[in-house]
């Protein structure tokens, strides 16, 4: 996955969810909590699967997401690993 698919994919993630948030505060707290968990819940394993195939451009395993884990710097070092500019030759990914 390109850099620029996968963070046009973050973005319209992050803009349903933007506007489920404004559901939750504007209308009933219940039913915004149980759009966001089903949102939520949806779209957990298409999102590890994007990052899977994002660290696998720039010839990394998905083993590297484990490092988020780490409070601030770890989310941080993948963050960064998420920018990087993929590889132009072939991986061993592919």
């Amino acid at each position: 996955m390109s850099r620029a698919n996968y963070w046009w994919s973050m973005l319209a993630y992050g803009l349903c969810y933007l506007v489920l948030i404004v559901i939750y505060l504007l209308f009933s707290a219940q039913l915004g909590m149980f759009l966001l968990t089903i949102f939520g819940l949806g779209l957990f394993l298409p999102s590890l699967t994007a990052i899977s195939r994002r660290l696998h451009d720039i010839n990394l395993s998905f083993a590297n997401y484990w490092w988020s884990l780490l409070p601030i710097v770890g989310s941080i070092y993948v963050l960064v690993l998420l920018c990087r500019r993929g590889d132009i030759q072939a991986n061993r990914f592919e």
